[in-house]
């Protein structure tokens, strides 16, 4: 959870304070163009997120990442292997510009992974 923390608060507050020295620039790009030491991009991976969503900790610090984060440089991967319909909030459901999917041991698990 500490790893979660550190990305979704501290990082991403960090980041904020240092955009918020140059008024109108709104994404990584934009930054790396103006500032001095340029930041890179950062790609929290998240395994057995379906396991990990059960906490509202998790939950909260991941949802975090996934509204306000972006435009930072930090980016969520969350893999699991039993996604439900339910298994994401609508918050960070809306957030996931890209699904992959590999084998389905169902033909309704195989549909409810095109509805996450």
């Amino acid at each position: 959870m500490s790893v979660l923390t550190a990305l979704s608060e501290d990082e991403m507050n960090r980041r904020k304070d240092l955009f918020a020295r140059f008024p109108g620039i709104d994404d990584l790009a934009g930054y790396n163009a103006v500032a001095a030491e340029p930041l890179r991009p950062i790609v929290a991976i998240v395994d057995e997120a379906t396991a990990l969503l059960g906490n509202k900790a998790v939950e909260n610090a991941l949802r975090t990442v996934a509204l306000r984060a972006r435009k930072y440089g930090l980016w969520l991967l969350l893999a699991g292997q039993d996604w439900k319909a339910s298994s994401l909030d609508s918050a960070i459901k809306n957030q996931l510009s890209t699904r992959v999917q590999f084998k389905a041991l169902s033909g309704a698990q195989s549909l409810s992974l095109i509805h996450i």
